[in-house]
């Protein structure tokens, strides 16, 4: 519950419901009443997006919504499935546009026109699908690529998936230590997971280059002057490698791994035409008409969530905007005056101008 109508807010001095098309998110923002105020469950502007969208009048009027929906696609599903033996696209346009936005329109989310709108778009979307399946039935072809692989292999989209979502991961820890403090001296060394700087990736190889280099030359000073044993300084070297090497190790391992995960996206990739044509040869006309209405259905619920959350994005700006206009109420506001006035007078007797 956003108002309650207990005491009037300064929206009384500008406006009343009388002056709204109620069907409008303005009006629904604000209701039926003549005056309200806010609740106390909003303490602030920001809180009124959480709070329409976790209402659950909202969740109840968008479950109805998608009822009636499912329901209107259940009884009218026939005039779609008997396309190739009407083959005529027209009417059944017609037919949908009409008997989907009556049983829409009485939910009050979307007006005959937006309702009409949606369904003539939805249509639109799928007019080449809708010409195929009348000219030729229901056949493989129609079937999106994802979905054919989702359908015959879904091991392997779940493949790409998790090594897509593991590459971005390393990517992002990369990033997170390459920012612009190398450019300046300040190197970000990330001690739990291992990923360096470049900068300082560079700086180490380097720093074991050299030092192998330098313990070449000694051990061969040392040949070359018949001096047994190694070097006191060749050791402290060698420590020094150890450490770099153990300082890299993780970060090389996750330099390797990352390589390994875009090789492999890359190798599955390939394949994936050869799976797609496989798999589409398999397909008997039943699955196919099963997986095609399956993504019918589906884009036609996308399309009505995408007017309702215009809707509610509409709802919630109402709402923000009677927020930033009326939140203070007329007596707040005279209360408010005359403390400030209280105040000034205090000052004024202070000053001597009030005696």
């Amino acid at each position: 519950m956003l108002f309650n109508s207990r005491e009037p807010t300064a929206l009384a001095a500008g406006s009343s419901n009388r002056d709204r098309n109620m069907h409008t998110p303005e009006a629904s923002a604000y209701g039926s009443r003549a005056y309200a105020e806010f609740t106390q469950a909003i303490a602030a502007k920001d809180n009124i997006k959480t709070l329409v969208e976790s209402a659950p009048g909202l969740q109840a009027k968008h479950a109805e919504f998608h009822k009636s929906l499912d329901v209107w696609w259940t009884g009218n599903g026939k005039r779609l499935q008997k396309l190739p033996e009407t083959q005529n696209v027209f009417e059944f346009r017609r037919q949908y546009i009409d008997g989907l936005s009556k049983a829409l329109v009485p939910h009050q989310l979307l007006d005959v026109y937006q309702a009409r709108g949606a369904v003539a778009a939805y249509i639109k979307s799928l007019e080449s699908d809708l010409k195929s399946i009348a000219a030729s039935g229901w056949g493989p072809e129609l079937i999106p690529d994802d979905e054919i692989l989702q359908s015959q292999f879904p091991e392997v989209l779940e493949q790409i998936e998790k090594e897509t979502a593991r590459i971005a991961e390393l990517e992002g820890l990369f990033a997170a230590v390459s920012g612009g403090g190398e450019e300046e001296g300040e190197v970000e060394v990330d001690a739990e997971n291992g990923v360096l700087p470049k900068s300082l990736v560079k700086s180490l190889k380097e720093e074991k280059k050299n030092l192998s280099s330098e313990i070449k030359e000694a051990k061969k000073r040392a040949k070359n002057e018949a001096r047994s044993g190694v070097p006191a300084e060749v050791a402290a070297w060698e420590k020094r490698i150890e450490e770099i090497d153990a300082q890299l190790a993780r970060h090389v391992a996750l330099e390797s791994e990352m390589k390994n995960l875009k090789s492999q996206i890359r190798e599955v990739e390939k394949q994936k035409e050869t799976l797609i044509a496989s798999a589409r040869a398999k397909i008997t006309e039943a699955e196919a008409k099963k997986l095609i209405l399956a993504r019918f259905k589906r884009l036609l619920t996308e399309q009505f969530d995408s007017y309702l959350r215009q809707y509610q994005r509409a709802f919630i700006a109402a709402v923000e905007n009677l927020w930033s206009k009326y939140a203070v109420t007329t007596k707040q506001i005279l209360a408010e005056r005359d403390r400030e006035a209280v105040q000034l007078d205090a000052f004024l007797t202070e000053l001597g101008y009030n005696r």
